[in-house]
């Protein structure tokens, strides 16, 4: 079905952290007009988008809970992306990690930073070579959203 541009607007207000959250938001209220067979007004737009929301924020997706699910994905042990160590098993999950607090998080590449224990050069540089590996090599955009994807799918 359409959606009205008003109830366009009460989704952009709702939403303020991404661009994915927004696209959620309207296929949901889409899908539900869809299999209701019906319009969908102002009030029901609002009534789905607040469970929506009541559902996406039942986790909090911060850096700490970033963190612990790449560090599962690739079976490192706990903690140890925010250690010293650099060598390339912890380096790379780390990027990954540090971009995807980036995408998923309102944080500051300070901020990130502080969480992760290096300065946000380091961090900037870091998400930098990730936004570039993943245009070049098809196998590290895949593992970037399969973790964005199971990040966003846990509860």
């Amino acid at each position: 079905g359409e959606i009205s541009d008003e109830i366009i607007n009460l989704i952009a207000q709702r939403i303020k952290s991404s661009i994915r959250e927004l696209e959620g938001a309207m296929k949901t209220i889409m899908a539900y007009s869809d299999v209701s067979k019906k319009e969908v007004d102002i009030d029901k737009a609002s009534e789905i988008l607040k469970r929506y929301f009541d559902d996406n924020q039942k986790r909090k997706i911060d850096s700490e809970f970033i963190i612990k699910e790449v560090e599962k994905y690739f079976n490192l042990s706990e903690n140890s992306l925010i250690s010293k160590n650099r060598s390339k098993a912890y380096a790379v999950p780390r990027q990954y990690a540090m971009y995807i607090v980036r995408e998923l998080t309102k944080s500051s590449c300070s901020q990130i930073g502080r969480d992760f224990q290096k300065d946000h050069t380091t961090v900037m540089h870091n998400i930098n070579k990730v936004v570039e590996d993943m245009k070049n090599d098809l196998k590290i955009y895949n593992t970037v959203n399969d973790l964005i994807k199971n990040i966003k799918d846990e509860d």
